[in-house]
């Protein structure tokens, strides 16, 4: 019994001790300053003037003249290489062709009947009708009628081309930053 009233003892001891220890409590609160945060505007304002500009600036124009009677871009459309960016009226150009075909033709004639009378009189070498003057005449004529001939050819060609750039195209993938044109105005020879 000694043991156990000695444990006993013991217990309220070690109570005691522990009530006569200041119990481990939180800290006291410590003031903390507490501010709403929002985005105040600067009542300085930086302003820096400028122009943006494209790296590579390519001025189109039309190689032939006439009244343009369509543009289907717009500033700031995007070009695909080979889209139109404007048409000219072609009925000019056209007339100009037809002209042009119906020159070769009537040179073609023209040469080829300086070939057949050339070579009729050269077969007349050996007789006495032959003249060198008029063998040379006849000649000079063949050779001017064949330079008429590829002098029509080319007249040709060339309006062919003109009827082919009545078409205004890009030439590679860009941005229509300017137009300097509108339907129904006449532009002249590579006019921007």
């Amino acid at each position: 019994m000694n043991v156990q009233i000695a444990a006993h003892l013991f217990r309220l001891m070690l109570c005691a001790a522990l009530l006569a220890t200041p119990a481990l409590a939180e800290p006291p609160p410590r003031p903390v300053r507490v501010l709403p945060v929002s985005l105040i505007p600067r009542s300085e304002t930086l302003i820096l003037s400028g122009t943006i500009q494209a790296r590579h600036n390519v001025d189109v124009g039309f190689r032939v003249a006439g009244k343009v009677i369509e543009r289907p871009v717009d500033i700031g459309q995007t070009l695909a290489p080979g889209q139109v960016i404007a048409r000219i009226d072609p009925t000019d150009i056209k007339l100009n062709l037809a002209a042009s075909e119906a020159a070769l033709r009537s040179a073609e004639a023209d040469a080829a009947n300086a070939r057949i009378d050339l070579a009729r009189y050269d077969g007349l070498k050996n007789s006495a009708a032959f003249v060198p003057t008029e063998y040379d005449r006849r000649f000079a004529v063949a050779r001017m009628a064949e330079a008429r001939l590829v002098q029509a050819q080319r007249q040709r060609d060339l309006a062919s081309q003109q009827l082919q750039s009545t078409d205004l195209h890009a030439d590679e993938a860009s941005v229509v930053t300017a137009l300097p044109v509108d339907v129904g105005q006449v532009v002249a020879v590579a006019q921007t």
